[in-house]
């Protein structure tokens, strides 16, 4: 192992950054060119369909009970006022009365669905930042939403990206929002209580990792708020930077990245600093989404006939990289960010339900472990190319495995990789799960030194590295 200065660590940093920046977009652009990309579409395009559906469930559908009774009700007034028989004023009378009654119910229903409209209009016009908008020259909420659909055979695997986050935006309750209409569409049945249990299933370890403090960030606009701190460290700060103009040089106006800091007690700022990445708009939310999206979306379209639904069938599993290949290519999230959401609930057997497990589950700077479980599409093209642009970068990384902690002075230090037999050992201890996410959590407001870093090698096995990370305690 090459222990190396402060000034070494921000050149690694900013280096890591700018090639997984160029790693998500060689990703992004092998989901544009590939053959199953129509398929993609029709695959995102349903699930919008249904939301546009909803949408037009309108109150001039229902048969009002003037339109069903008006008409006979008409008829037996002239008839009473012309014959006036008892006959025809008993049945005058109910048929009023069953008009009266029925009239309270047709109205409840009528603002029933005109609230639903209401609502998916706000939470439509409420995701105003995606790019497909001005793209499609559309005006946020139903009616532009309508016009990018109409548009549909025009996607790319970003408009797909921002289409699948709009569903997911709508069908969603989040966590730290007390807003009634955030759950008004579940109580409506729009979202079955299975399809609720599966989107939030989809955020692994629930608010203790989803809300703050541990995911904690900050508009970058706006003055923190009071006992709120940002310390960013400066190979963080200075890889955070490379990440902005990257996205910037791409054509990106409004970098996630950009307009979020990370305060203190972000459980992904502590991580950021000791593997030496940039500091980004923490753990993803849309990753979560799409996770909860592809699966939701494919176990519908799995049972219904090839001619009335597309689904993924075996890419299902690959399609699982298309946020992080759209996010992070776009500056709106960190590779970090997006792909820990996908491997963090790995299992020892079989793929979990992001389609990974511990023997798949990604080691952060060991991009072949990012190809999630791709049974019996080894041969698929866009499989292949995707496995290929992994590998090539995870070669090109074997000069960045680097593991970062404070000396006692406060200057940002690391040790670097240079042996097998450390690699072998890294890739363990930087597997991106749950366990690695609680690990540091546990320090709130700052980064583990080298003797913590050294007691968690341990814990993993990492034995050869915790030796020396305990040589060089802070």
């Amino acid at each position: 192992m090459l222990w190396i200065d402060s000034a070494q660590v921000r050149q690694i940093a900013m280096t890591r950054t700018w090639d997984e920046m160029r790693l998500a977009e060689e990703l992004r652009d092998a989901f544009d060119s590939c053959p199953a990309m129509p398929v993609l579409r029709d695959f995102v395009a349903q699930a919008i369909e249904q939301v546009l559906a909803m949408t037009q469930r309108r109150a001039d559908l229902l048969k009002s009970p003037e339109a069903a009774l008006g008409p006979r009700i008409s008829q037996l007034r002239d008839q009473v006022d012309r014959y006036g028989r008892f006959a025809d004023k008993q049945e005058l009378a109910r048929l009023e009365v069953q008009l009266q009654a029925e009239r309270p119910e047709f109205e409840r229903v009528v603002e029933r669905l005109l609230h639903e409209r209401r609502v998916i209009e706000r939470l439509i016009s409420g995701e105003n930042k995606l790019k497909a908008w001005t793209k499609f020259g559309a005006a946020p909420g139903i009616e532009g939403l309508m016009a990018v659909y109409q548009r549909r055979h025009e996607w790319t695997a970003l408009d797909c990206s921002d289409m699948i986050r709009l569903y997911a935006a709508v069908t969603e309750s989040k966590f730290d929002k007390d807003d009634p209409d955030n759950k008004y569409l579940r109580r409506s049945g729009f979202v079955g209580a299975a399809d609720a249990a599966l989107q939030d299933g989809a955020r692994v370890g629930g608010v203790d990792v989803w809300a703050k403090p541990n995911r904690a960030r900050e508009p970058s606009n706006k003055p923190l708020p009071a006992g709120v701190h940002v310390n960013m460290p400066a190979h963080v700060a200075a890889a955070r930077g490379v990440a902005i103009a990257r996205a910037e040089s791409q054509g990106v106006a409004h970098a996630g990245i950009a307009g979020s800091l990370l305060a203190d007690t972000s459980t992904i700022r502590s991580m950021d600093a000791t593997f030496a990445l940039p500091a980004g708009a923490d753990i993803s939310g849309t990753t979560a989404d799409s996770v909860f999206f592809m699966k939701e979306v494919e176990d519908f379209y799995s049972h219904v006939p090839d001619s009335l639904g597309a689904h993924l069938g075996g890419l299902a599993t690959v399609m699982q990289l298309l946020p992080l290949a759209t996010m992070v290519s776009q500056g709106h999230h960190t590779l970090l960010e997006s792909a820990i959401v996908l491997t963090m609930d790995s299992v020892d057997t079989g793929p979990a339900a992001n389609a990974y497990n511990t023997a798949h589950a990604y080691s952060i700077g060991f991009y072949d472990t990012l190809l999630p479980y791709a049974i019996g599409t080894a041969e698929d093209p866009l499989v292949e190319r995707i496995a290929g642009i992994l590998d090539r970068w995870s070669a090109l990384a074997r000069n960045k495995h680097v593991v970062c902690f404070p000396d006692a002075s406060g200057n940002w230090v690391g040790g670097l990789c240079d042996r097998e037999s450390e690699f072998a050992e890294l890739r363990r201890f930087a597997r991106a799960d749950l366990d690695l996410l609680m690990f540091f959590r546990e320090y709130q407001g700052r980064s583990p030194n080298a003797a913590e870093l050294g007691y968690f090698m341990s814990m993993r096995g990492c034995h050869t590295l915790a030796g020396l990370f305990h040589e060089h305690r802070a």
